[in-house]
């Protein structure tokens, strides 16, 4: 009887911080839905402070050091978490999120990467839909080397998300602006996807636009 209530006393101590950390690193996704839809304060909350917040930086925990500044959304894009997944945060996000959740959709990681970069990077077209449906600018949005998530689909050869993306852009900027296509470097969408041997004939028939 003591014991349950030991562990009981001990779980109304963790904070949300600490409950989200935990079902994370579990990658128990449906209590990530039920902890972030529960507090909308902690939406776009950093890996890092929240390990901080457990007081557990164990001797292994600096395999996560590349990604103590993800969101939930980050992790969960880049760790594989089922698409479905994934559209409910994104649903809980705006739904809760009040006038945090273009915030937290806009967020960057240590890579300057907003979770619409991490969905492109892993070739999901179903959750690339889900946060355009939210907000269309978001494939504007360039990370730390210049890069939009257009860039990246065509760059890693998903081509059903860059053709995806790239529909939007012409919608909304008929005139791309070179920006989409370069990187900060000067880098163009068809140099790397030619020096990776990606998808060249898909980019090379709309990068037309930019050379024009």
């Amino acid at each position: 009887m003591s014991t349950n209530s030991n562990s009981s006393s001990v779980s109304q101590q963790e904070t949300p911080e600490e409950k989200l950390f935990i079902a994370l690193m579990r990658e128990d996704w449906n209590n990530v839905v039920k902890i972030l839809g529960q507090h909308p304060m902690i939406h776009d909350k950093k890996l890092g402070n929240m390990m901080k917040a457990t007081n557990e930086r164990s001797a292994d925990s600096s395999r996560y050091d590349e990604f103590l500044s993800d969101t939930v959304l980050h992790w969960a894009i880049t760790n594989e978490a089922p698409e479905f997944i994934v559209e409910k945060l994104v649903d809980v996000i705006v739904e809760v999120g009040n006038d945090k959740a273009l915030e937290t959709l806009r967020a960057n990681n240590s890579r300057g990467d907003t979770p619409l970069h991490c969905a492109a990077t892993r070739g999901s077209l179903a959750i690339c839909r889900c946060m355009t449906r939210v907000d269309e600018s978001l494939v504007f949005e360039l990370n730390g080397e210049g890069e939009t998530p257009l860039f990246l689909a065509a760059l890693l050869g998903h081509q059903l998300v860059f053709l995806f993306l790239h529909s939007i852009c012409v919608e909304r900027e008929p005139l791309l602006a070179s920006s989409i296509w370069k990187r900060t470097n000067g880098d163009t969408i068809l140099h790397c996807t030619i020096r990776r041997k990606h998808f060249g004939q898909y980019t090379h028939n709309y990068a037309a636009s930019f050379y024009k």
